[in-house]
């Protein structure tokens, strides 16, 4: 055993140090990604051991400054979660010729971690995945480029960044870290067969694309499918098996219960996210809403903000604001009541059935709710994604 599977985050650290390529990231019986280790190529160096973060103190640093941005171009925001900062950092980063490592889905909607270095490749890292991503061979990949003296603008969530920095340290100053600010992460397995499901139960063939979240007009938090940038088909957050599980904190991996990121001092040199709260307690002279948390804990983050900030509006504020209502700051989200028997009917019986047993009444309450404003609001919809036609405060718009 290379951790106890309990603290295991699955950041296959263990998986890129291995010498002889011993250790695979397989799926246990409740779909959940943990390391395997072939005794027949084993050598017994232990090198997974000394590497693996859930062994380890990993280094925190104190947050320097905290800002809510924004990028300045809306017309750019549509796909991107909140403010679309990650978007402007990775544009302004390719445009230097630099390398962006993120998370983007192959062509049966597997999240994976990838290398891009054109404009067009990053496009396919917007919008939040809230799917456990496979990590592959990446850390050494990006520890290849780095000593090659490349630049690097890796983006990844803490047990990532943990996993990054397990394999190639803290030196190299052509490496700049973006760290997501984490609810948590569910199994691929579980999204897969969601998926497969709806397929099934809605008819969707054709779709090029999944959002969870969007800054598209009344389509965030919807489990979305589009193709050729046109909606195919949404559902509300609360609605829909995968992402109400992931909400409530009822399909999380294990170790995310217990999370030892989750407090001020931060891993990246940059951490994005959502501004949770902003203006409530302290006013705040902008709209709210869409805007990101951004905080820098190195001189590096703070370079690479000023260096890309004609791009986005950046607005002073303080961490102990940003930490009221940002729970992902301060604590772990808590366990669903019902996780453990969930698991265990994931086991027995996948997903989809675990899902309905579990959160059956739940569901039917959120979709019974208030059916008038959602009939109204899919007929906005309809409008608005067909024909263009905006309906809002009662005014009718014409968008070309």
């Amino acid at each position: 055993m290379i951790c106890k599977t309990e603290n295991c985050t699955g950041c296959a650290a263990c998986m890129n140090v291995c010498p002889v390529g011993s250790i695979s990231m397989e799926q246990n019986q409740y779909g959940v990604v943990h390391p395997v280790i072939n005794s027949q190529k084993c050598i017994s160096c232990k090198k997974c051991i000394r590497t693996c973060p859930s062994n380890n103190e990993i280094p925190l640093l104190a947050v320097k400054k905290v800002y809510a941005s924004w990028r300045k171009n809306t017309q750019r925001l549509k796909d991107s979660a909140s403010g679309g900062i990650g978007a402007v950092l990775a544009e302004h980063w390719i445009a230097d010729d630099g390398i962006v490592c993120g998370t983007e889905y192959d062509k049966n909607f597997h999240p994976h971690m990838q290398l891009e270095t054109t404009a067009m490749g990053i496009e396919k890292f917007k919008g939040s995945k809230y799917v456990q991503s496979e990590i592959g061979y990446i850390y050494s990949e990006v520890r290849e480029l780095l000593v090659q003296g490349k630049k690097v603008l890796f983006f990844g969530t803490p047990c990532q960044l943990a996993g990054l920095y397990s394999i190639v340290g803290r030196n190299f100053d052509n490496l700049v870290t973006v760290e997501i600010l984490c609810h948590g992460v569910s199994p691929d397995k579980y999204f897969q067969e969601e998926l497969e499901q709806l397929k099934k139960e809605k008819g969707i063939h054709t779709f090029d694309n999944i959002s969870f979240r969007t800054n598209r007009w009344l389509l965030d938090f919807c489990f979305a499918f589009w193709n050729k940038d046109r909606l195919v088909y949404e559902m509300p957050a609360y609605e829909n098996r995968y992402f109400a599980s992931f909400l409530k904190g009822l399909s999380l991996r294990e170790s995310c219960y217990q999370c030892k990121y989750k407090n001020t001092r931060r891993l990246g040199d940059i951490l994005i996210g959502d501004f949770i709260g902003l203006g409530n307690k302290i006013p705040f002279e902008f709209s709210p809403a869409h805007r990101s948390l951004v905080a820098c804990m190195t001189e590096n983050g703070l370079d690479l903000l000023s260096r890309y900030s004609d791009d986005m509006i950046l607005v002073e504020r303080t961490l102990e604001e940003a930490v009221i209502e940002g729970r992902s700051l301060r604590e772990s989200f808590p366990r669903h009541p019902m996780q453990k028997e969930f698991r265990n009917l994931v086991a027995q019986k996948g997903f989809i059935s675990a899902a309905e047993e579990i959160l059956g009444e739940d569901l039917a309450r959120a979709a019974q709710t208030n059916r008038k404003w959602k009939l109204t609001r899919k007929f906005k919809i309809f409008l608005y994604y067909k024909f263009h036609i905006k309906i809002c405060d009662r005014h009718i718009f014409i968008e070309k």
